[in-house]
């Protein structure tokens, strides 16, 4: 007597497993291109956002001090020309005076305030231009600014430009 022992088979054929690699190859590339569309977005997105932090502090400090000031030094003030530098006469509180200066020292807008010397910037960006503009009509002193400040290198690399004014109150 002989038994039927059915033979069965167990695998993959050849041609399914070429199926199976080529599937998951082509999940693997979406995979890895997604992701580094995600990283060089994410680093676009912090160079703009030092940027935009940046020309946010350092506008926000400069009109404020303009508005507040009693009068501009034109004798130290560089207008029309990059880097500009702005000397500011402001009264303390208690009535005293004193300068404050904006200048440009190694790609960094700074702002003087007797011994005090500060970055108005993120340390990640550099400033490209700073303008500024005198202007006056009938007794009012009023100064515009342009800032161009830059961050990140190569491929990421930034660049913006921002503009304000600010008039005197005095």
């Amino acid at each position: 007597m002989k038994t039927g022992l059915k033979k069965t088979k167990s695998g993959f054929s050849l041609i399914e497993m070429v199926i199976y690699i080529a599937i998951m190859a082509l999940i693997l590339v979406v995979v890895v291109n997604t992701l580094s569309v995600m990283i060089l977005s994410q680093k676009k997105i912090k160079n703009h956002r030092v940027i935009e932090h940046s020309s946010s502090v350092a506008l926000e400090r400069l009109t404020r001090e303009i508005k507040s000031s009693k009068r501009i030094d034109f004798d130290q003030s560089v207008f029309g020309s990059n880097p500009g530098r702005l000397v500011l006469e402001v009264e303390n509180l208690i009535g005293e005076s004193r300068e404050i200066e904006f200048f440009v020292e190694d790609s960094i807008l700074k702002f003087r305030d007797g011994e005090l010397v500060a970055p108005l910037i993120d340390s990640r960006a550099t400033i490209g231009s700073f303008l500024l503009y005198s202007l006056s009509e009938d007794g009012a002193q009023a100064v515009r600014i342009a800032l161009t400040i830059e961050a990140g290198s190569g491929e990421f690399a930034k660049t913006e430009t921002f503009y304000a004014s600010a008039l005197m109150r005095n």
